[in-house]
């Protein structure tokens, strides 16, 4: 099968996912996201704050929306919505049945990550999920456990039993299926 550029663009877009998401799978004891390990530097203190309970005292919030994210234009970018949330006077939302919502320049929707629960800092504006995440766009989906999100760094890294799969191969007019 020939692939159109297109294709090896998504192609090669869903192998470095898949490769920087087994970077963070569990092959041996030592190894990152296995039980007593422990966490890089770059989400340590996130993953250090959840465990300890940061934020769980906080206000409590039903059916949370929160825009957490902007381009320069003003348009959102990133909406964080939690079934059931708190908000702490350090700064942490804790979440549980976490979505969120990625969207365009043009306000159409980009992306979309689910988690069972997460705990984000607003001054930090970075994120770690604990349990079950799935990661959707532009026709990839990525599933896995444990996420760990920075907005300044533009960067999302799936911790734990990453799976990558691509829904559908664009195709040029007129090429065999």
């Amino acid at each position: 099968m020939r692939l159109c550029g297109d294709a090896r663009a998504l192609l090669a877009a869903a192998a470095l996912l898949a490769a920087a998401a087994s970077d963070g799978r569990a092959r041996d004891a030592g190894a990152v996201g296995a039980p007593g390990a422990p966490a890089p530097a770059e989400w340590a203190d996130l993953a250090e704050a959840y465990d300890r309970g940061a934020g769980s005292g906080g206000s409590p919030v039903e059916n949370l929306t929160l825009p957490v994210e902007h381009y320069d234009s003003g348009r959102v970018r990133a909406v964080l919505r939690a079934e059931q949330a708190a908000l702490s006077n350090e700064g942490y939302i804790r979440a549980m049945r976490v979505r969120i919502e990625l969207f365009d320049e043009t306000g159409n929707r980009d992306g979309l990550i689910v988690a069972e629960q997460a705990l984000y800092h607003r001054g930090d504006r970075r994120g770690y999920c604990r349990g079950a995440v799935t990661l959707d766009r532009q026709g990839v989906h990525v599933a896995g456990r444990d996420l760990y999100w920075s907005l300044p760094q533009q960067r999302v890294v799936l911790i734990a039993d990453a799976r990558v799969s691509v829904r559908e191969w664009p195709r040029k007019t007129g090429e065999k299926q």
